[in-house]
């Protein structure tokens, strides 16, 4: 009678060597050449070797290891016998083990997430809210919570721990996310002369969808400020998110009227990153959309704004046009003349500047009246050492805030610490301030030979 080839018809106190050793001679003997008639190039095997390998693999299976609960310590012997994670009753509402959906009021909707963005928002009422969501552990958003009854939204009081981190881009929130529509920021194309009855400056908007319309509506002019002139931050080529919401931070403490963002080289208004990093500056401030600032540089410029570029100071002066056309060589000057003697007393002013690395384009330097830079301070060895470096320049948002800050300080300079007295339309200063003016003018002429700038 011929030996049984399946696993299952052998003895069963066979051992497990001399089983292999058949198997092995069965696998020989079943082993064929490739055979290029059929197209077949692997060698082919009988099933009794892979019932064999399967029953081996099944005897061989070391059984679970039973442990008496007397030799256990209390935490042990409750870790080895509690229940899967799925089958805890008292499972926990934040499990990442099923997917979430986020619901959007609108297609355009935007979530504010932190303390200061959101409570900002509900503050200055600019945008529409939708949906307030909160986290019921968190006991620091009572005021947001108050402020959100009183507008009359929709609170999601019981938000989990894991919708909050979707909605947030797991980014910092707070326990605090709130559903808003963009905020406003209107394409201009044109600054226009502050109008010295209706206290305002007027705004050349360029043509805009309906929707962009309904939420850009209430911004058609800028406030003129009643103890200067204006002063408006343009800012071209600042693609990351952080710096530009840190500029928008910078522009509003030191009291800007407006910052203008080139729409083609900037980032994103729209951005949560950008809101999360003013702080809700970007909730206070007028925000301008620029779809052409090379234009809009030069149309300002014959509305009879000053044009400042922030600049290194190796950058080379070119031959510019003012504002009635004409050609002119460029000024340059830096910070410490500004803080004696303010532009603002004189007349609007448009700051502009560009990114870290490029700084700001050739276009847009070109049509500037005064180059701008940074004075540096002395660099002294640090324990007897070398204390330069390498570090030659500062970040965007540090040097705005330098650059806006010698511009409010002139001012207050210039009224003898007091900037609630300026005459904000140009006229002619009493006899002690002309007096100052010229005194100023010496001081100013003495520092241009000795003081050394630096750009950013």
């Amino acid at each position: 009678m011929p030996k049984p080839r399946f696993a299952a018809e052998r003895p069963q106190r066979e051992s497990f060597q001399s089983r292999g050793q058949d198997e092995g001679i069965r696998r020989t003997r079943t082993r064929d050449k490739p055979d290029f008639f059929s197209g077949r190039s692997e060698p082919r095997q009988s099933k009794s070797f892979d019932r064999a390998r399967r029953d081996d693999r099944e005897s061989f299976t070391t059984p679970a290891r039973s442990f008496p609960s007397r030799d256990l310590d209390p935490s042990s012997r409750e870790r080895l016998t509690r229940q899967p994670r799925s089958d805890r009753a008292d499972r926990d509402e934040d499990d990442y083990s099923s997917p979430i959906s986020i619901p959007y009021s609108t297609a355009a909707s935007q979530f504010l997430y932190g303390t200061n963005p959101v409570h900002a928002a509900l503050k200055s009422g600019r945008r529409k809210l939708y949906r307030l969501h909160l986290r019921s552990r968190d006991t620091t958003a009572n005021s947001i919570l108050r402020m959100a009854e009183k507008a009359s939204i929709p609170i999601d009081r019981n938000a989990s721990q894991r919708f909050l981190d979707t909605i947030s881009n797991n980014r910092p929130h707070n326990g605090v996310v709130l559903e808003v529509s963009k905020l406003p920021s209107p394409p201009v194309l044109a600054l226009g002369k502050p109008d010295r009855l209706s206290g305002t400056v007027p705004l050349t908007l360029a043509p805009q969808t309906a929707e962009d319309a309904a939420i850009n509506s209430a911004l058609t002019s800028l406030p003129k400020p009643r103890d200067r002139h204006p002063l408006v931050l343009l800012l071209d080529g600042i693609l990351d998110e952080g710096n530009l919401g840190s500029l928008i931070r910078t522009a509003h403490f030191f009291g800007a009227d407006a910052v203008a963002i080139s729409t083609a080289t900037c980032a994103s208004l729209n951005s949560s990153i950008v809101a999360k990093a003013s702080s809700g500056a970007c909730e206070a401030i007028r925000l301008l959309a620029l779809p052409k600032p090379s234009s809009f540089v030069l149309d300002s410029a014959k509305a009879g704004w000053k044009i400042f570029a922030a600049v290194a100071p190796d950058t080379p002066s070119v031959q510019g046009y003012s504002g009635k056309g004409e050609k002119r060589k460029q000024e340059r000057i830096s910070t410490r003349e500004i803080a004696v003697v303010s532009p603002l007393n004189e007349g609007p002013v448009l700051l502009m500047l560009g990114s870290e690395g490029e700084g700001l384009r050739a276009n847009l330097v070109g049509k500037a009246h005064v180059l701008l830079s940074i004075e540096r301070g002395l660099v002294g060895g640090v324990g007897g050492g070398n204390g330069d470096v390498g570090v030659d320049s500062l970040n965007v948002s540090v040097a705005a805030g330098v650059l806006m800050e010698a511009f409010v300080r002139g001012v207050a300079v210039e009224n003898g610490g007091d900037i609630s007295g300026i005459d904000t339309e140009g006229d002619k200063e009493e006899e002690g301030d002309t007096l100052r003016q010229v005194e100023d003018g010496t001081e100013q002429a003495e520092s241009r030979e000795s003081v050394g700038t630096l750009g950013f």
